[in-house]
């Protein structure tokens, strides 16, 4: 394979995985603040589980595609 079907193929990976991060940062955050879901709702476990099915993990996936988003531009950097 040549370094330019490389370079697309990174070039793709970092901006699906910066718009699924933004996507599973915000859309989570928006929710719970039209709800009113990201404070002062966890009283007992049960609550707590459910916030962070809720929230919790859409801040997680957002922040492993931010991550995966950054070394996909570093591995696009090293190509050229």
């Amino acid at each position: 394979m040549s370094p330019s079907i490389f370079k697309t193929l990174t070039t793709i990976v970092a901006w699906v995985c910066f718009i699924f991060g933004l996507i599973s940062v915000i859309a989570p955050t928006m929710i719970g603040i039209t709800t009113g879901g990201l404070s002062g709702t966890i009283n007992n476990v049960e609550a707590g589980q459910l916030w962070f099915w809720r929230h919790g993990l859409g801040w997680l996936l957002g922040m492993a595609f931010f991550a995966t988003y950054f070394f996909a531009v570093k591995v696009r950097k090293s190509l050229d």
